[in-house]
């Protein structure tokens, strides 16, 4: 199991920062969260990463709009062994992956995944989604994924942090699970889940620069090694 940090798309993570400042710090392996960018922006992100030196990306969070042919590029370019995809309730696949199906494991967030996730490896556990349920008390998510993970392999994490308290987001959704961190400790509720720790790997699915990633990373080893 390896902790790899992240390049990440979502609206608070200016990627092409981070890929900037992974040049800097001679980072050559991350995991790349691509699930906000668009076909063309893709492909601009890979063409910077090449030229950044980025050289490694072994776990890779598809969108659902990827062909085959997209994740072979990944496979030959960055060296990627291992995906999650989102429920093809909320995110229907544009593409037949499943060919892929011994590398694609299956992301827990919105919607119930016991069923789906016997399609493919296994699961990624999405650790802050899992504890954000528990904490808000949303029982019949947070008992379909321990279904799941009974079931089937955790080949990999997603890990953020966990907020002392919740917070709403523009649309008045709150919640505990955050993609930014302010102090390590918002990392420690992970221990509640070290039995399920993953096959392959944890990718911090984090919006923090890649310096403060390696202090994540730093901590959570010691964390998880010494617990």
């Amino acid at each position: 199991m390896k902790i790899l940090l992240s390049i990440t798309t979502t609206r608070g993570s200016n990627w092409r920062e981070k890929i900037i400042e992974a040049k800097k710090l001679g980072i050559t392996e991350v995991a790349f969260f691509l699930t906000c960018l668009n076909a063309p922006h893709r492909q601009e992100f890979y063409r910077l990463a090449k030229a950044a030196g980025i050289k490694k990306a072994p776990f890779v969070h598809l969108r659902s709009d990827m062909s085959p042919t997209e994740i072979d590029y990944l496979i030959k370019e960055f060296g990627a062994k291992y995906f999650n995809i989102h429920s093809q309730k909320d995110h229907q696949l544009t593409h037949d992956l499943t060919k892929y199906r011994a590398k694609i494991y299956m992301e827990n967030n919105l919607d119930p995944i016991a069923d789906e996730a016997r399609d493919w490896a296994g699961v990624c556990l999405d650790v802050s989604h899992y504890e954000d349920k528990r904490l808000r008390k949303i029982k019949t998510l947070r008992q379909d994924v321990t279904k799941a993970l009974r079931r089937y392999k955790v080949g990999a994490w997603h890990l953020n942090a966990i907020a002392a308290q919740p917070f709403y987001d523009k649309n008045g959704i709150h919640g505990y699970d955050c993609h930014h961190f302010t102090e390590l400790k918002e990392f420690n509720y992970c221990l509640k889940y070290k039995k399920y720790l993953p096959q392959h790997y944890i990718a911090l699915e984090l919006e923090n620069t890649l310096a403060e990633q390696l202090q994540a990373k730093a901590y959570l080893t010691k964390l998880l090694r010494n617990s």
